[in-house]
């Protein structure tokens, strides 16, 4: 069974401060409260990597996403569909 939600995406790194910036990653299932599980990626190329090849996010989206991340600082892509299993291998559940 896929659990749905959103991928919340946040630049750790001041605009000002020189690249590559840190990025923080996590994932929260629609209607839960809680804490959640922050992953951190190293730069724009690894975050992009992560999103495309390991989570499966389509490049439209992740290069929106991406694009929000430049001009404001964070980012969602509001609905991602994983099992449980594939959650927990990625390191977001």
């Amino acid at each position: 069974m896929e659990i749905e939600g959103p991928i919340h995406l946040l630049r750790l790194d001041l605009p000002s401060e020189p690249e590559p910036w840190t990025y923080a990653v996590s994932y929260a299932p629609h209607g839960y409260s809680g804490s959640v599980k922050m992953l951190r990626r190293l730069g724009r190329e690894s975050l992009k990597v992560y999103l495309e090849r390991e989570v499966g996010i389509l490049p439209k989206f992740t290069e929106r996403a991406l694009e929000g991340l430049e001009r404001e600082g964070s980012a969602t892509i509001p609905t991602v569909r994983l099992t449980r299993d594939r959650l927990e291998a990625l390191g977001l559940l």
